[in-house]
């Protein structure tokens, strides 16, 4: 065991954001497939109303605003846990001084 694993025990944290944009990572790809199978060139699956919006140019058409914030989340939680490792690695630099 490491002294700085004694002293620092910020690998389980770093650990739980990776886990966690990881998970959301994968829920990204299902939105992004939900995406393409609900579009009119399969129309595979149909999204109730409450998670879709109509189209600023094409009223009549549904957008499935839904699966956007889904896939907009996944990106701001990879920016987080990139910016916990950032931060942890200027702790441990600190660390070591």
């Amino acid at each position: 065991m490491n002294t700085r694993d004694a002293m620092w025990q910020v690998d389980r944290l770093v650990q739980l954001a990776a886990a966690v944009a990881g998970l959301a990572c994968t829920g990204d790809l299902l939105a992004e497939d939900l995406g393409v199978w609900s579009s009119s060139e399969f129309d595979y699956v149909e999204l109730g109303a409450r998670y879709t919006r109509s189209s600023v140019l094409m009223p009549q058409k549904r957008n499935p605003y839904a699966l956007s914030m889904v896939r907009g989340a996944t990106s701001v939680l990879i920016g987080q846990a990139t910016g916990l490792l950032a931060v942890q690695k200027s702790l441990v630099r600190e660390r070591q001084r």
